[in-house]
């Protein structure tokens, strides 16, 4: 799913010493922070080094309002901390409203937006982690925020069930317990498989000598009574030549 998300996050406009009514307005803040929003997500710092502004920043126009016909300036700088991802903005003359509007104080919120590349869920502790992204845009909104970066994944979905389903997709997979039942079923179907190669073969050899079960059954106790009979005869002979040797020593 290439879902679309947003952060909202404070900036401040940064000051120079020197500057003229033309210049642009500098503006710096934090488009998240690494910190677990109340909705349990977050975005690792590790996110934002995979290369997920490789795409904005072949083209890093700040927008107003989500706005892609109003161009109001361009990002100039960003790094990545141990806090989040900071950025560094400048606001053009020509934005006119959105330039004063900024300079009054009136709009103060970065607007992120992203998609999602890579996550895990941790059902236990409730926490989606944002491992992997791409940022597509960046404006400036007036929607009020926290100090710290605010975003929700829950606001894009139109249910909470489809919010849950979705931080679902990216949980681990319960495999365990169905390989443990999958294999005594195999272990099963092996015994099963055994019993019948051997009753096969014992079906294939009864075919092969062409004789039903009660014939080789008389068959056998045949044999068996006539290897008791030449035993009996063996040692009747032995006896008799016994008894012939001890004749002679007397």
């Amino acid at each position: 799913m290439n879902k679309k998300f947003q952060i909202n996050s404070l900036f401040d406009v940064v000051e120079k010493e020197q500057s003229d009514d033309n210049s642009p307005l500098t503006i710096k803040g934090y488009a998240n922070t690494v910190s677990k929003d109340r909705a349990g997500d977050v975005i690792v710092k590790e996110a934002w080094e995979n290369g997920a502004m490789d795409d904005y920043l072949k083209n890093p126009i700040v927008l107003a309002f989500h706005d892609y016909s109003r161009p109001v300036g361009t990002t100039v700088s960003h790094s990545v901390t141990d806090k989040g991802l900071e950025i560094v903005a400048e606001i053009s003359k020509a934005a006119g409203e959105v330039y004063n509007l900024i300079k009054d104080g009136v709009l103060k919120t970065f607007s992120v937006g992203f998609s999602i590349k890579d996550a895990d869920y941790d059902r236990e502790e409730d926490t989606f982690f944002i491992k992997d992204l791409s940022l597509y845009e960046i404006s400036v909104v007036s929607v009020p925020a926290n100090q710290n970066s605010t975003f929700s994944l829950a606001k894009a979905f139109d249910s909470e069930e489809a919010y849950k389903a979705y931080k679902e997709s990216y949980a681990p997979s319960k495999v365990e317990a169905t390989v443990t039942v999958v294999t005594d079923e195999v272990v099963k179907e092996e015994v099963d498989v055994n019993i019948i190669e051997k009753k096969t073969s014992q079906d294939n050899i009864l075919k092969d000598i062409d004789m039903t079960q009660e014939e080789i059954q008389e068959t056998m106790e045949q044999t068996a009574q006539a290897a008791v009979e030449a035993y009996k005869a063996e040692v009747a002979e032995k006896e008799t030549s016994l008894k012939a040797e001890a004749e002679l020593d007397s």
